[in-house]
């Protein structure tokens, strides 16, 4: 067994801000999006840490121009929850044709720098789940900074996943978001690509998670 440091990284766009009707013991009911990623992600956490209170979770926000932290490392859940609250849909985000994945991957390098992959005292697998929510944007990454990405997926103990909702109504935008994000897929196939619309399945895809390619 080997505890795992997972950086979830939650793409706040203005997308977030939609609603969307759900089942419910009494029916249905209508929630925003945000809401629904931050119930996933609760869930999420609270079940990784009953596993294994080994496990520390570093929590980060971003939007086109950088990747914020919001919680460091740490295995406080009544932290983790508090800080997950805390998070919003950026409401003068504007959705563009592409998005820039450099300051994704810049910055957690800097993140993993200040928390060195190599430890004498104790050693971790280092996971970065990427929750990205938007359905007609294309995520890439320039040639100038495809050595950031190369150099992370280059070390054993790093994994990078994702957890990809998008709009129901439209196929053809999705599929093109996809399709870029298999880019960051690690080559040796050690990771997950999830996709769904904003239901049932998007919450199945976040219990996938808490299983471990290596464990």
């Amino acid at each position: 067994f080997i505890a795992e440091r997972i950086i979830i990284c939650v793409d706040i766009s203005s997308e977030l801000r939609a609603t969307e009707q759900i089942p419910d013991i009494t029916g249905t009911m209508r929630k925003t999006r945000i809401d629904l990623l931050k119930f996933a992600i609760r869930s999420f956490v609270f079940a990784k840490l009953r596993l294994s209170a080994d496990h520390q979770i570093c929590l980060c926000s971003y939007t086109d121009s950088n990747l914020a932290v919001v919680q460091t490392f740490t295995s406080d859940l009544e932290l983790i929850m508090k800080k997950v609250a805390s998070i919003n849909y950026d409401i003068l985000h504007v959705n563009d044709q592409l998005m820039d994945m450099s300051s994704v991957f810049g910055d957690l390098s800097h993140i993993l720098f200040r928390h060195p992959l190599h430890e004498t005292s104790k050693e971790y697998l280092y996971r970065t789940i990427f929750a990205y929510g938007r359905s007609l944007t294309l995520p890439y990454l320039p040639d100038s900074s495809s050595n950031m990405k190369d150099q992370l997926f280059a070390h054993p103990n790093f994994f990078f996943d994702v957890v990809y909702a998008h709009e129901r109504s439209s196929k053809e935008k999705p599929q093109a978001a996809f399709d870029a994000l298999c880019q960051f897929e690690r080559p040796d196939g050690n990771s997950y690509l999830l996709s769904s619309s904003w239901d049932v399945q998007f919450f199945k895809n976040w219990t996938y998670l808490l299983a471990h390619p290596l464990q």
